[in-house]
């Protein structure tokens, strides 16, 4: 019976790995320099920056002037006013009508339109700062995946091979159908919990690229660590978030909402410019001032200031609220990422070695007949739960990490 030769099928496995596309990565600083730079949200934001920018300007100029035209005195019996048997009572009129708010009321109005502008610019940085917080924790989600199947991938290896073995030794009369069985539901559930993986990793992946507009198949380095030298420095590092200084233009601009309706006390005035013609007699011309009389302010200015008034102590409200809750939130990443170092040194310390210890261990007991594979299987189970429990620790140690940074400013 003739042999075949592997030559064949080595030369084709060389050239489909030389056709295949290089694996695209990408590291932590690249998604989030991507996604600062292709992100539509910020995009629309700035234009709504730009808009608020340009709003301020026009906001305390003066109204544009009117230009006036008519006839006055036109008789209704003989309409056409320069007939040769007219009265000559109808006189033509051009002029320009200049209305002028009250100073107070443009100050108000321009400041109003300031602070707006200001809180929509903090309202940008919180939105850079949310793209980086959400974007890296995208990142840390592929990075979990991939590391977690990494581990799986070899433990299923290793399992494989011992399965094999029991195989073996069933064959020749020193292992039982029992062992055997143990050896099945453990590759079993050693691929089940592989699968698992593989799907958290397509899922993490679709949400990277929502962030970043690139496909990447695996990520490169690893997740930030660093976080602020104390609570106290944290606390005064987060008292500049974007969050609360939107909050606080917005309050600002509230209280200018106050000072815009009480400003509407005072009255505001135009003034108007009129030359008439009348043939044959003289031109004639004309200047008219008019001014508001703000008589009824029970039923027009004083619900309005009311009204404002409740709009700056919700505003303030508001702020207080949001900065409650922020310095809220960052105590408790900051305990929460305390106990979970702890944690994380006790598993990679103290748990990790001993599960690993204990594989060594029933493998060299049931390699030298006294022990069973079921307890190589059982201790290895043990020790990837124990080491996918270490990467969950790891992970969630950056995403506290993350958290401090967003909440901070921090990026170190």
């Amino acid at each position: 019976m003739p042999v075949s030769s592997p030559l064949p099928g080595l030369v084709a496995g060389i050239a489909l790995l030389i056709a295949a596309p290089a694996r695209a990565s990408i590291d932590l600083d690249t998604a989030v320099r991507l996604a600062l730079a292709q992100q539509p949200r910020l995009e629309a934001h700035a234009a709504r920056a730009r808009a608020a920018d340009a709003r301020s300007v026009a906001a305390g100029a003066l109204p544009d002037p009117e230009f006036i035209a008519g006839l006055q005195n036109l008789s209704v019996e003989q309409p056409d006013p320069y007939a040769a048997d007219a009265e000559r009572k109808t006189m033509t009129e051009v002029g320009i009508m200049q209305a002028f708010p009250n100073a107070a009321r443009r100050h108000q109005l321009e400041r109003s339109a300031r602070l707006d502008a200001a809180r929509i610019e903090a309202e940008q940085a919180l939105l850079q700062r949310a793209v980086v917080r959400d974007v890296s924790l995208a990142w840390i989600d592929v990075w979990q995946a991939q590391e977690a199947l990494t581990v799986v991938e070899r433990l299923a290896v290793e399992t494989a091979r011992t399965r094999e073995a029991g195989l073996i030794a069933q064959r020749s009369g020193r292992g039982s159908q029992d062992a055997t069985l143990a050896a099945e539901l453990a590759n079993g559930l050693v691929d089940d919990r592989r699968r698992a993986l593989e799907q958290a990793l397509v899922s993490a992946r679709a949400r990277l690229v929502r962030w970043t507009g690139h496909e990447a198949d695996a990520v490169t380095g690893n997740p930030p660590t660093a976080m602020p030298a104390s609570l106290e420095a944290a606390l005064a590092r987060a008292g500049e978030h974007p969050e609360l200084r939107a909050l606080e233009r917005a309050a600002e601009r509230s209280g200018a909402e106050v000072d815009l309706a009480r400003a509407a006390y005072r009255p505001d005035w135009r003034l108007q410019a009129m030359y008439g013609y009348r043939r044959p007699y003289d031109d004639m011309f004309s200047v008219q001032v008019g001014i508001d009389l703000p008589l009824f302010t029970a039923r027009r200015q004083d619900p309005a200031l009311a009204a404002a008034s409740a709009e700056r102590l919700a505003a303030q409200a508001d702020a207080e609220d949001g900065r409650r809750a922020l310095f809220a939130e960052l105590q408790a990443a900051w305990g929460e990422q305390t106990l979970v170092d702890e944690r994380l040194e006790h598993f990679e310390t103290r748990l990790l070695p001993a599960a690993r210890l204990r594989v060594d261990s029933a493998l060299a007991a049931y390699g030298g007949g006294r022990g069973t594979l079921d307890a190589v299987f059982d201790a290895r189970l043990q020790a990837l739960d124990i080491e996918l429990q270490t990467l969950d620790l790891r992970a969630a140690r950056a995403r506290l990490r993350t958290q401090l940074r967003y909440l901070t400013g921090d990026d170190a």
